[in-house]
């Protein structure tokens, strides 16, 4: 499968997907969550038809508005498809020390998936 690289704006993080690593790193306040984050939903759609053994998650977003945030747990529920088809998994949720915000925002999406967290 060929990976998916987004480069980083302003206001869009830096997306890499390839074959056992998914990356979203920086701001997320675009203004078309919903179209800025289709290309990498239709990426996981297809690699869950050839889904690596194991998969590392590394999410370690700055701040997202409410529409972006909705697409990164929209992100998180098709890798979790993956993974109840008994491919291990595991996110890896960067935060900033004392920002309790992105914190909890991983303790959030954490309650909609099976998939492992571990907070950075």
């Amino acid at each position: 499968m060929e990976p998916l690289t987004i480069e980083k704006t302003d206001k869009t993080p830096h997306i890499s997907l390839k074959d056992g690593v998914v990356q979203i790193v920086g701001r997320s306040i675009t203004e078309d969550p919903n179209k800025f984050y289709k290309p990498v939903i239709e990426w996981l759609k297809e690699y869950e038809n050839s889904a690596a053994d194991n998969t590392q998650i590394n999410i370690r977003v700055e701040y997202s508005d409410t529409g972006s945030s909705k697409c990164i747990l929209d992100i998180l529920k098709q890798l979790d498809e993956i993974f109840n088809k008994e491919n291990d998994m595991i996110v890896n949720w960067y935060y900033e020390e004392g920002d309790d915000d992105m914190y909890d925002q991983g303790v959030y999406f954490k309650t909609f998936v099976n998939i492992p967290f571990n907070f950075k």
